[in-house]
């Protein structure tokens, strides 16, 4: 497969420097400082009190009438405000109908939803949960910002969201090229928003990480740094179709790199090596020389630590060339916008690459003898730009980089001799881009396979334990024992019991980590010991994890709330603050079993532990990894038990019998659960030369939106038929080469109906049908169940069974469905789906391999 060039084709933004992109190109120039008192919620109990606050923001100025606001919280806002900038400034505004179903919408987000949600968290504390509005939690899932963007435009590509803190935009920025390169889409909304708001500016005096006044970064008296707000949008492109319709280019996205320092929570690693290897990555995937780099925008947090680090990495890649290179840090001016951060500096390097210019780091005043390197600090630089380098560094050791490019006919490649390259002039530059597009062709074309997995789930703990009960058919579903649910009119849920982490988790650790972290760490255990895969120096860097979950640490989130709205933020303790967001479990994990490649969190309502499980395989097949630990993974608490029966999202909606009952006509809602499923991926090629067999092919995978707002369902079937379809095609298989179907049928009326309308219309009734089953009748809804299923199906394989889908009766429609008794399996391929709501549908195609 020839692989599409990416590029860039409109921008937009809003910060505290400017509220859109031609005044944000005039700041940066002109040197201006974001960072001032913090007026949208009262810092007076805070050790600081400054931030990049965007004041007198008015999402009326720049939305358009015909978009509603209901229920948009700040950080929805802010993106949508940014991407209809972005797509007027791509002339892509009003949205063509044609290039809706090719475009999707890729994001990285810290905060999410979650000023509106402190709102919230302060009522339900000061109330004890009566009369609170729980309506104003309807976007404090992460993915709600990029929900609304698809479903204001009608969109029906791709979609996600990584929540990696400060380096969730830049590898949302990554993804999406991937997704273009392999056209996957046409046109991907990609990019990111942070609002700020008091639990994160809490979390960061605990760790007495902020600066009392500005942050300078890379000066001798640099104290910390200074918290911002943003959003930032670019609207990426396949080089194909910005071309047939006369677009505007910007610039390129060139390649980029993600790693893992295996390190500390917080801690940058003093070696630097995460960071070198990022960067590394980042030029490696791009094919070309580190003396083609013209800027650098830095990580540059002003934090005494990570500038030094930087700096270091900086050095080792770049070597005596660093002192030539000029490198300065935007977070002086736009202070650090944590999950926008990537975005918006990758806005700010297409801005350089355009205008010929480096911004300056501001605040500078004192060199420090450690960071010693051509910081732009008296102003402006103008000069041509041909590629500039950005990083990302964020908590939990996670490490990306991207490489931008000006856009040229001629696409820059390696050149071997390592001299310096001259954009324009390239000595056979065709053959070379022929010889990469071939070497990129071998790696997509790598067969990716499930060598390990490993599980903590209501059903048992462990391989042997989950599949006897899986196959037995047995029920995890029982009376509530955690906490007292005789105030809810729901009482039943599926929890995990008898788990020790112990088992698991050494004891240095295991005192850092929360509940969700350990049951991570020990399914990605488990899944090394079944793949019978060590590690160790010479693999650890080729060996990643890419987790899903839907909410994260639901019991840690309500715990630090208490404590700032009870007791005062003064009262935050550090220990906290890393467990407290969505990436820590992944980050724990690498530390725990010391991997140190591709790890990062996607974040997508019940679509996320699916949309991990493709986008490792992507990875692997990108050679980007030999090995990844994917999946999903969320746990049950009493505050989201409560959540969940306040939205009336869990059985019974209708006071009738509680209970699971997927595809079944008298389904009254899921029951709750929680769990955790890893699979161990790597290429097939990689699991022969350790003398494994693996349990199956990762044959494919596709992804779809329906338009839906983020607690919403689609009126129609047509976005989880279209992700089947896309699946189907990106295996190379026909409906009839499915036998066996893992649904995402829970119970619930809506998700169930659509996707057994789905099954009817691609395989039609009973008699052509694939079996169909769902552990969602025995599991419950644990909402990041990819993981799981995807080891049900990997045991199905194994075993030549599927399992009984437990709680039907009275089928909705006339599919052949896994009912009563395990069912002999006699197929070669099968199904995973995930239909969430927010419209984002992720199917994978799963395949015995029949000959090795």
């Amino acid at each position: 497969m020839h692989r599409e060039r990416v590029v860039i084709t409109g921008l937009g933004t809003v910060n505290a420097l400017a509220k859109n992109t031609v005044d944000f190109a005039r700041a940066l120039r002109e040197g201006v400082c974001g960072i001032g008192p913090v007026t949208l919620f009262d810092t007076t109990s805070y050790r600081t009190h400054t931030g990049a606050e965007v004041k007198d923001f008015m999402p009326r100025d720049v939305i358009p009438p015909q978009f509603s606001l209901k229920r948009m919280s700040r950080s929805d806002l802010l993106a949508f405000a940014a991407t209809v900038e972005a797509l007027a400034d791509a002339r892509l505004f009003p949205f063509p109908d044609a290039d809706r179903d090719e475009t999707g919408v890729v994001l990285g987000v810290g905060s999410g939803g979650k000023l509106e949600g402190e709102d919230f968290y302060q009522d339900y504390l000061r109330r004890r949960g009566y009369h609170a509005r729980f309506s104003k939690l309807a976007s404090i899932c992460p993915a709600a910002s990029a929900d609304y963007i698809t479903a204001h435009l009608g969109l029906r590509g791709p979609k996600t969201t990584f929540m990696t803190a400060c380096s969730s935009a830049a590898t949302a920025i990554g993804f999406a090229r991937d997704l273009i390169e392999r056209r996957d889409a046409t046109i991907i909304i990609a990019g990111g928003v942070e609002p700020l708001c008091r639990t994160t500016y809490a979390s960061f005096n605990a760790l007495q990480a902020v600066a009392p006044d500005h942050c300078k970064p890379f000066d001798k008296n640099r104290r910390g740094l200074s918290l911002g707000e943003a959003s930032a949008i670019l609207i990426l492109e396949s080089l194909t179709h910005a071309s047939e319709r006369g677009a505007r280019i910007y610039g390129e996205v060139l390649g980029y790199g993600v790693t893992c320092d295996a390190y500390h929570m917080t801690a940058p690693d003093v070696a630097a090596s995460g960071a070198t290897r990022s960067i590394r990555a980042a030029l490696a995937d791009a094919g070309i020389s580190p003396d083609a780099v013209d800027y650098i925008n830095a990580h540059g947090t002003g934090t005494p630590s990570n500038d030094v680090m930087e700096t270091k990495a900086l050095k080792e890649v770049f070597g005596k060339r660093a002192y030539r290179i000029p490198v300065s840090s935007t977070k002086s001016m736009t202070g650090h916008t944590l999950g926008a951060s990537g975005a918006l500096e990758a806005l700010v390097s297409i801005l350089a690459i355009r205008h010929g210019f480096i911004p300056p780091t501001i605040n500078h005043r004192e060199p420090d003898p450690e960071c010693d390197l051509d910081y732009v600090t008296q102003g402006a630089r103008q000069t041509a730009l041909h590629v500039v380098l950005s990083n990302s560094f964020a908590f939990g050791g996670n490490n990306t980089s991207l490489l931008f490019g000006q856009y040229t006919v001629k696409r820059i490649s390696h050149e071997s001799s390592g001299k310096r390259i001259s954009w324009n002039s390239l000595p056979d530059e065709q053959a070379h881009a022929e010889q990469r597009d071939t070497a990129q062709t071998e790696r997509f074309d790598r067969q990716v396979v499930v060598s390990g997995i490993g599980m903590v789930t209501p059903l048992g703990i462990g391989k042997d334990a989950f599949a006897e009960a899986l196959f037995r058919g047995d029920s995890g579903i029982r009376e509530i024992a955690a906490f007292d649910a005789s105030r809810f009119a729901s009482h039943l849920g599926a929890e995990v019991r008898s788990f020790s982490a112990r088992d698991f988790v050494s004891v240095k650790n295991l005192r850092k980590m929360d509940r969700l972290s350990q049951m991570v760490v020990a399914s990605a255990r488990m899944a090394l010991e079944d793949a019978r895969l060590g590690i160790n120096p010479e693999n650890r860097d080729r060996i990643g994890a890419i987790l899903g979950t839907a909410f994260g640490p639901t019991d840690l989130k309500i715990h630090c709330a208490r404590i700032l709205f009870c007791d005062g933020p003064g009262m935050i303790n550090p220990i906290l603050v890393p467990n407290s967001v969505m990436n820590a479990p992944a980050g724990h994990a690498s530390i725990e079993l010391g991997f140190r490649g591709v790890n990062t969190t996607v974040n997508h309502q019940a679509a996320s532990g699916e949309t991990a499980i493709a986008y490792a395989a992507r990875e692997i097949q990108r050679g980007a990894a030999d090995v990844i630990l994917a999946g999903g993974a969320d746990i049950l608490s009493e505050f989201f038990f409560e959540t969940l029966v306040r939205f009336r999202a869990i059985s019974p909606l209708d006071g009738n019998d509680e209970n699971a009952r997927p595809f079944d006509r008298g389904r009254n809602g899921p029951i709750a659960g929680e769990g955790c499923g890893i699979v161990c991926l790597e290429s097939l090629e990689h699991a022969l030369n350790r003398g494994i067999v693996p349990y199956c092919e990762i044959a494919g995978w596709g992804m779809s939106s329906a338009p839906s707002g983020p607690t919403d369902w689609p009126d129609d079937a047509d976005g989880v038929a279209l992700a089947v379809t896309r699946a189907l095609q990106s295996a190379g298989l026909t409906p009839g080469d499915i036998g066996t179907i893992q649904a995402a049928a829970n119970g619930g009326r809506n998700p169930d109906g659509i996707e057994a309308d789905a099954c009817l219309h691609l395989f039609g009734s009973a008699a052509a049908s694939p079996l169909i089953s769902s552990v969602k009748g025995a599991l419950g809804e644990s909402f990041s169940s990819g993981g799981i299923r995807a080891v049900a199906l990997a045991l199905s394989f194994q075993n030549g069974k599927v399992p009984p889908l437990l709680g039907l009766a009275d089928p909705i429609t006339p599919l052949r469905y896994a009912t009563h008794e395990v069912k002999p399996m006699d197929t070669r391929s099968g199904l995973i789906n995930a239909v969430s709501y927010g419209g984002t549908n992720v199917t994978i195609v799963m395949r015995r391999i029949t000959a090795l």
